[in-house]
């Protein structure tokens, strides 16, 4: 597991988690800020955005000071003017003290399959700022994580129920089994088995289970299905069901 405070690294504090991951009903403001992702954003060098605090924004002189200020993929101006006017301006709006666009990149890299590596040399060779690896480690575990595990079981539910209303109008489901050992050969102690329905070609259930016996056998396969069944009073019945047959490097 990574740790969310390496040594090795200055620790980058740009969020306040929430004090609860519950789901509740949307608001009129939590709908304002989830059509914030779909506005177009552009990369701007610096030199150029400066370009546009030469001169003040409420009488025309010039600006005498300005002072940058930087959160991750945020950059924040306070500019003040020969007349004694001053304001602030921000990149992107913040929510409960962390920037959006921290979280939007945190999100659309977990959610496309890449890593933090790979989106970070990426931006490196560009000099795009983005957040730190603690920042974005800790805004996985703290928002994206949670958010993907409920939707996850919320699917996870509809398909059960779908399976459910197949055997009551079929009287059976037809599934396909199959695990995958946590390494090759005949050494390995854990093996993630799963179950799809042919039907729909979903993956209905899965278990990461220790490997004390054939993980590939109709048998172990029954016994993941009825692992998640068990709870419930309407229990599909399998009317067939297809197991691989494990070889000779373990899988």
């Amino acid at each position: 597991m990574l740790s969310l405070n390496p040594q090795t690294e200055k620790k980058d504090l740009s969020f306040v988690p929430l004090s609860s991951t519950s789901r509740s009903t949307p608001t009129t403001e939590e709908d304002e800020d989830n059509s914030r992702y779909k506005e177009r954003k552009w990369i701007v060098n610096e030199s150029s955005l400066m370009e546009l605090f030469s001169r003040c924004h409420i009488c025309g002189a010039a600006v005498i000071e300005t002072q940058k200020t930087t959160c991750g993929s945020l950059i924040c101006v306070h500019w003040e003017c020969s007349n004694g006017h001053n304001g602030k301006w921000k990149s992107c709006d913040e929510i409960r003290g962390m920037p959006d666009n921290n979280l939007l990149v945190s999100a659309c890299t977990l959610f496309t399959g890449a890593t933090y590596t790979d989106i970070d040399d990426w931006a490196t060779l560009l000099n795009l700022q983005l957040p730190k690896k603690t920042t974005f480690y800790a805004i996985q575990s703290s928002y994206l994580i949670p958010v993907v595990d409920v939707m996850y079981k919320e699917q996870q539910d509809k398909m059960l129920e779908a399976l459910r209303m197949e055997n009551i109008l079929h009287k059976g489901v037809h599934l396909s089994g199959d695990g995958r050992n946590d390494s090759p050969g005949f050494s390995a102690k854990y093996c993630t088995y799963s179950l799809m329905d042919d039907s729909t070609n979903l993956v209905v259930h899965y278990e990461l289970v220790q490997k004390s016996g054939n993980p590939f056998s109709i048998t172990f396969a029954e016994n993941t299905f009825g692992k998640k069944m068990d709870s419930s009073k309407d229990v599909p019945t399998m009317t067939s069901l297809l197991t691989s047959k494990e070889g000779n490097d373990g899988y």
